[in-house]
C-alpha cells in the first residue's frame, strides 16, 4: 500500500498542477475585471454586477462554457447556422489591445479593422458602443461598426453588432420586426453571428444606425430627426433629466439643410404643447402637429411590445416632416417585452412612462387611431405571420446560443429556455391585447332610460372606441333635436353640446364623435410600476 501511495504521490503533480493554473488563471481574471469595473469604474445602478463574488461566478461558468464549446466544435464544425448570417471581422491583436487598454474609456475610441463583404476585404473603423455597462462588461462586447464613405455595407455607413441584453436574446430583434410590420420607422435589424478573426463569437444583433439613409429608405423626406437622450454620457450635470423640459439639450441625428443646425424651432413648440395645462384647444394645436395615423401606431406597437422603455430621459426619436410640419415617432431600443418581469406577467393596455405618453393618451383622435392600427394589425393576419417568423428565428437564436462561448452568464441551456419562455410571453400578450381590444365582448353597449326626462344612460364594455353612436327610435323624432353629452372626468360632472354632431335620417339619430369607455391608464416610475387611474364615464 505505501508503495502504491508513493507513486501516487509522486505523479499527483498531473492533477495538481493543471488545477492550479486553472485556479491562477481564475483568479487573475476575476481580479482584473473586479479592479476594473468594480474599484477602478463607477457602475451606478449595475452594482450588483461587479461585485467580487458574482464576477468570481461568471469567470468559472465563462471558463467550462469555453471548454465545452472547444470540446464539441470537431463534432459540428465551424459551419453557420442556416437562416444566421455570419459577419467575418477582422482586427488586429494590437487594435485589440487598444480598446481594452482602459476600459471603459478606451472602447469608445475608434480603431483600424476589416470587414470582409462585396467579395473583398474592407477597411473600416470599429469601437465599442453602449450607454450602460452591459454592452462591455462582459467577454462579448457590443460593437459599432464605421466604412469608408464610398464603401458602403449594404448602403450603411454606420451600423451596430449589439449584444443581446438579457438570457431572452431576441427582445430589441422582435421589436424591431414588429416596428416595421406596424409600418413605424425603424432601423434595419437582422440576427447574425460574429467571426472575429475566423472564431465565432456568438449571437448579435445587426442594427442600422439611424441617419439620413434610413428616412430614404421610408420613403419620407430628408429632414430633422431628433434625438432626446439624458442619461449616462448623454446626461448634464446639475440638469434636469427630463428630456420634453429640454429641447435644447435634444441632438440631431438628421438635418434639414435649409434651416441652421442649432434650429429646433418645431421642437420647442411640441414640448411647448406638452407642458402647457391641458385644454381642448391646447390638444387641438398638438394633434395639429403630430402624424395621427402614425402616433396612433406607435401606441397600437408600446401596448404590443409591452415597452415600458421610451421615458422622460432617454430613447425617444423624433422625425420632423418638412412636407407637412408633422412629428412622426422613429422607434429606437425598444426593449420589446423585457418589462413583463415586474408586471407579474399582467399585460398592461395603457403604456405610459412620459408626460407626452400622457398628453398622447388624453387625445380622442389618438385613441381611436391606435384601435383602428390594433384592428389592422390582426385583421389583416399581420399577427399571426409575425409569429411564425418568430418562432423560425427563435429556434435559429437557439441554435447559435448553443455554441456560443462567450454568453453573458455563460449558461446555453438557460438561454435557451430563456428563448422559449420570451416566444410564449409574445403569443400570451398578442392574444391578450385582441381581447381586450378586439374581443367579443369588447365595444357591446347597454342602455337605460333616465327618470324625468334625464336621458339615456350608456354603458360601453370592454375598450373599444368609438368613432360614432347611432340611436334607432320606434318613429321618426318631431321637431328640432338637441343633444347632450353629460360625463364624469376625475369626480367631477361634465356637461358637452354635441347637438352639432348629430344627424338625423327618418327614425334614426347618429352621433358622430369618438366616445371613449372608461379604462385605466398605467404609468412607469424610475423604480416600480404604479398605476394611475383615469375615469372617463
Amino acid at each position: 500500500m505505501r508503495r502504491w501511495m508513493n507513486r501516487l504521490w509522486r505523479w499527483s503533480w498531473l492533477l495538481t498542477l493543471p488545477l492550479a493554473l486553472l485556479f491562477l488563471y481564475w483568479g487573475l481574471n476575476t481580479v482584473q475585471r473586479y479592479l476594473t469595473f468594480g474599484v477602478r469604474f463607477d457602475p451606478g445602478m449595475f452594482a450588483e454586477m461587479v461585485k467580487l463574488r458574482v464576477i468570481g461566478a461568471q469567470e468559472i461558468r465563462h471558463i467550462f462554457n469555453q471548454g465545452r464549446q472547444t470540446l464539441l466544435e470537431p463534432l459540428r464544425g465551424r459551419e453557420p447556422v442556416p437562416g444566421v448570417r455570419r459577419i467575418p471581422l477582422f482586427v488586429q491583436q494590437s487594435e485589440l489591445g487598444k480598446l481594452n487598454a482602459h476600459l471603459p474609456g478606451s472602447g469608445f475610441e475608434y480603431v483600424k479593422g476589416g470587414l470582409f463583404y462585396d467579395g473583398r476585404l474592407h477597411r473600416v473603423k470599429l469601437r465599442y458602443r453602449g450607454d450602460f455597462i452591459y454592452h462591455w462588461f462582459g467577454y462579448k462586447k457590443s460593437l459599432r461598426i464605421k466604412t469608408r464613405k464610398k464603401e458602403l455595407f449594404e448602403g450603411m455607413r454606420k451600423f451596430n453588432l449589439i449584444v443581446p441584453k438579457d438570457a431572452g436574446q431576441l427582445h430589441n430583434y422582435l421589436g424591431f420586426q414588429l416596428a416595421q410590420t406596424l409600418g413605424l420607422i425603424a432601423p434595419r435589424s437582422e440576427l447574425v453571428e460574429l467571426a472575429l478573426n475566423g472564431r465565432p463569437q456568438g449571437l448579435y444583433v445587426l442594427v442600422e444606425q439611424l441617419d439620413e439613409s434610413t428616412l430614404r429608405r421610408y420613403g419620407v423626406m430628408p429632414g430633422d430627426m431628433y434625438a432626446g437622450e439624458l442619461v449616462a454620457k448623454d446626461a448634464w450635470v446639475g440638469v434636469d433629466r427630463r428630456v420634453f423640459r429640454h429641447p435644447g439639450l435634444w441632438g440631431k441625428i438628421s438635418v434639414n439643410n435649409h434651416y441652421p443646425p442649432e434650429s429646433r424651432k418645431p421642437l420647442e413648440r411640441l414640448t411647448r404643447l406638452i407642458n402647457r395645462e391641458q385644454t381642448p384647444e391646447v390638444q387641438a394645436q398638438l394633434a395639429e402637429l403630430l402624424d395621427i395615423e402614425a402616433w396612433g401606431r406607435f401606441m397600437a406597437y408600446i401596448t404590443l411590445a409591452q415597452s415600458f422603455h421610451y421615458d422622460e430621459s432617454h430613447n425617444w426619436r423624433l422625425y420632423f416632416d418638412p412636407a407637412r410640419s408633422k412629428f412622426i415617432p422613429v422607434i429606437w431600443d425598444p426593449s420589446a417585452w423585457r418589462w413583463l418581469q415586474q408586471t407579474g406577467g399582467k399585460m398592461i393596455p395603457d403604456v405610459i412612462t412620459s408626460v407626452f405618453h400622457e398628453r398622447l393618451f388624453e387625445n380622442s383622435e389618438l385613441l381611436l387611431a391606435r384601435q383602428r392600427a390594433l384592428k389592422a394589425f390582426f385583421d389583416s393576419g399581420k399577427a399571426d405571420r409575425f409569429i411564425r417568423r418568430m418562432r423560425q428565428d427563435a429556434q435559429r437564436a437557439a441554435a447559435v446560443v448553443a455554441r456560443d462561448p462567450n454568453l453573458i452568464d455563460s449558461d446555453p441551456q438557460r438561454d435557451r429556455r430563456a428563448i422559449r419562455r420570451l416566444v410564449r410571453a409574445v403569443e400570451e400578450v398578442f392574444d391578450g391585447v385582441r381581447g381586450t381590444f378586439l374581443g367579443p365582448g369588447s365595444g357591446s353597449a347597454r342602455y337605460a332610460r333616465l327618470p324625468k326626462g334625464g336621458g339615456i344612460a350608456l354603458q360601453v364594455d370592454g375598450r373599444m372606441a368609438l368613432d360614432r353612436l347611432r340611436l334607432v327610435f320606434d318613429r321618426p323624432l318631431g321637431g328640432e333635436t338637441t343633444a347632450q353629452l353629460r360625463y364624469w372626468r376625475d369626480g367631477r360632472p361634465v356637461t358637452v353640446d354635441v347637438t352639432g354632431a348629430l344627424v338625423a335620417s327618418g327614425n334614426i339619430q347618429e352621433l358622430r364623435l369618438p366616445l371613449l369607455s372608461r379604462h385605466e391608464l398605467y404609468r412607469e416610475g424610475q423604480r416600480e410600476l404604479f398605476a394611475r387611474r383615469i375615469r372617463l364615464r
